[in-house]
């Protein structure tokens, strides 16, 4: 297995396989790209294309030794909010946590590479367009429970149907893939990937037109940091690349306006959702920092220890939340797993432009959804930006019109 192989088993497992699981513990469901994706890269150890990175393997050394001083410490305390350590939880982030400290063994052309990804984020696109079309004809496939059975499913606590907010339309979810939300930030780092490297404006239309039909605020974070990131980290050219992002937006926005206006009123109508207790916005991005506040009042140590592993997930408070992976982690393993953990993805040999993809990459696996478990979308992020060691793709523009020079001299 060559690493392009490598790079295609990946993006099927971050991708194609997302709804798919096997039992796991208690009645619990894991998804069967975690153990297929760590699979993959064993056998490419041991064939020699896969590699390990040394500095990062010491850090998920660190995660094990820290990881596990939660549950020995709540042992000899007493769980605040009804918190229960779950080890099954604990195995899968320990497991899962373990890919981004493989690497290629030889540098892939960074271009080749970058086309490769975006040829299944752009499946995903047109499937998702497919989905939403079809609804038009009476047809509508957002789950899979009635062609697969339930014991080979990854769907349960996934919100696969999610009213787009026209008649009985519902969200596009890529047909693959777990929700809107998750279809819509593949659609922004598609975007992304795009506007880096290939500026396809057919691909464009087709991504952007995907990101509309997920309806998924999320994707719109994951772009606005790359608008930041891109302009603080390649200069002129950079600034030039977030002025065609915001030119592209405007655009996309516009033409949404002109044919859609309902969606523009639905859009406009969510950012007022930070201060609605209940919605999507506020039980994602405001409601675990309360969580976190409440934990630390009644259980000060949880800075250092944390909780255990699970606890995070069902703590009785009196207000409905969603988990966040810095605030999982914080609370489940402590302060120093946390920055453990964020160093993993930190710490790699990466060209310049691959290096503007680690903002909005994080962005997506840290604060747009409780990711940390979900090998689908934590193997996509490693791959993009600690996994792959990329060779710059020449210039042949640039090349060309050297040559040119030397043989005119």
């Amino acid at each position: 297995m060559n690493v392009r192989w490598f790079v295609i088993g990946i993006m099927i497992c971050a991708t194609f396989l997302q709804r798919f699981g096997v039992p796991f513990g208690g009645g619990q469901q894991l998804s069967i790209a975690g153990p297929i994706g760590l699979a993959l890269a064993g056998y490419g150890l041991v064939q020699g294309s896969i590699a390990i990175h040394r500095p990062r393997l010491l850090i998920y050394a660190g995660i094990l030794v820290t990881s596990c001083l939660g549950a020995i410490s709540l042992a000899f305390g007493h769980p605040p909010f009804n918190a229960q350590v779950s080890f099954p939880s604990y195995f899968q982030f320990l497991g899962i946590t373990a890919f981004p400290i493989f690497v290629f063994a030889q540098r892939m052309d960074e271009d080749a590479f970058f086309r490769l990804v975006n040829t299944f984020i752009i499946a995903i696109a047109i499937c998702g367009i497919v989905q939403f079309a079809a609804q038009f004809v009476g047809v509508q496939v957002f789950s899979f429970k009635d062609y697969v059975p339930d014991s080979l499913l990854f769907e349960s606590g996934y919100n696969l149907k999610i009213d787009f907010g026209i008649g009985s339309l519902l969200k596009s979810n890529g047909f693959f893939l777990v929700e809107p939300s998750v279809m819509s930030q593949f659609m922004a780092m598609g975007i992304i990937i795009e506007v880096l490297y290939f500026r396809r404006l057919v691909w464009l239309g087709v991504l952007g037109l995907a990101l509309v039909l997920a309806e998924s605020g999320t994707g719109i974070l994951v772009l606005a940091a790359f608008v930041v990131a891109v302009a603080l980290r390649l200069g002129l050219r950079g600034v030039l690349l977030a002025g065609l992002m915001l030119v592209f937006a405007g655009v996309l926005a516009g033409v949404v306006s002109l044919l859609v206006p309902e969606v523009a009123d639905i859009a406009q109508g969510r950012l007022g959702e930070f201060n609605t207790q209940g919605t999507s916005g506020h039980d994602r991005f405001i409601a675990p920092f309360w969580v976190l506040g409440d934990v630390i009042r009644e259980y000060p140590q949880v800075n250092l220890f944390g909780m255990g592993a699970g606890t995070s997930q069902n703590l009785t408070v009196p207000y409905e939340y969603s988990m966040n992976t810095p605030i999982k982690i914080w609370l489940e393993y402590g302060i120093p797993a946390l920055v453990l953990y964020v160093s993993l993805f930190v710490f790699a040999d990466r060209t310049p432009r691959q290096s503007v993809l680690m903002v909005p990459a994080l962005v997506l696996l840290l604060f747009t959804g409780g990711y940390q478990q979900f090998g689908s979308i934590v193997y996509f992020i490693a791959m993009l930006i600690c996994t792959a060691r990329l060779q710059p793709s020449l210039n042949l523009g640039a090349l060309r019109a050297g040559m040119e020079l030397a043989v005119a001299k």
